[in-house]
């Protein structure tokens, strides 16, 4: 399940970014205040809606948990292990702890619900709280003592971590996953800009580079990840997961050649596993 906020600008078609257009068109729901939903309807009369009247905030998160834990259902009916979760926008501070707390009791109600559905799990990824996708769990020491409360009554649940939002949060990466590791079930290498003013800084999901060199705009190497996943292979397997995966996050786009992307992938992922001397089927 991935949760995207969008701005329509005036609403009309030429008033909104491309961008904005292409998250409401793939979109399976379209959550909003009524008279903001009805001019978005214009556009996507076929969508789901669900709309509400300012100061419903209640009613809203009320309808989320909801909607999540029919999620975590369909999951569970066609086989899937894990369904994640995100934790929605930043707020301001001071209304931070107690949308921490908000956060902590709808997730501890699905994780009650998820329990029903045997060898499945549920994850949450934090994300960068300042620079891009700016949301509520951000700084992974924050995360981590968050999560740590959590964890006492809702044990199916764990963090997935991601290189590109600590990086660009400005945390070591390796200590960054030390301190993960107690509550870790998967992690994505992703490469990013983390260079401020510069056009493509943030969460891109940008191409790694391509051999020899495997030089790019971002901070991401074949070093870089080797670092990574030697640290993670260190760590001691945790009760609930049968093994931590690992994954190269990378977007595509319409008119991408997909056999080339995946040998770039591929070959990027084979020299970071030979640096790391860790072993793999090729």
């Amino acid at each position: 399940m991935k949760i995207y906020v969008v701005g329509i600008g005036a609403g009309s078609a030429d008033g909104m970014t491309f961008k904005a257009r292409n998250v409401l068109e793939k979109a399976d729901v379209i959550v909003g205040y009524t008279v903001y939903a009805e001019l978005v309807k214009k556009l996507f009369p076929d969508k789901e809606y669900f709309v509400s009247a300012m100061k419903q905030e209640a009613e809203r998160c009320r309808k989320a948990v909801e909607m999540a834990k029919e999620l975590v259902a369909g999951a569970a009916e066609f086989g899937a292990h894990r369904v994640g979760l995100q934790s929605g926008p930043d707020v301001d501070a001071s209304l931070r702890a107690d949308a921490k707390k908000a956060l902590m009791d709808s997730c501890l109600e699905i994780s009650e619900f998820a329990r029903q559905y045997e060898n499945l799990y549920l994850i949450i990824e934090p994300l960068d709280r300042f620079v891009h996708k700016k949301q509520l769990l951000g700084p992974i020491k924050e995360v981590v003592e968050w999560f740590a409360a959590l964890k006492k009554d809702a044990s199916n649940f764990y963090i997935h971590w991601d290189s590109a939002h600590e990086k660009l949060g400005g945390a070591d990466l390796l200590e960054s996953l030390r301190l993960s590791a107690p509550f870790l079930a998967q992690f994505h290498i992703c490469n990013c800009v983390t260079e401020e003013g510069h056009p493509y800084r943030g969460d891109f999901h940008m191409d790694v580079g391509q051999a020899p060199d495997f030089k790019t705009w971002g901070y991401l190497t074949p070093e870089v990840g080797a670092e990574m996943l030697r640290e993670a292979a260190s760590f001691d397997p945790i009760d609930g997961v049968p093994r931590m995966t690992c994954a190269l996050e990378v977007r595509s786009h319409l008119a991408d050649d997909l056999w080339a992307k995946e040998r770039l992938i591929r070959t990027f992922l084979m020299r970071t596993f030979d640096l790391a001397g860790i072993s793999y089927d090729a």
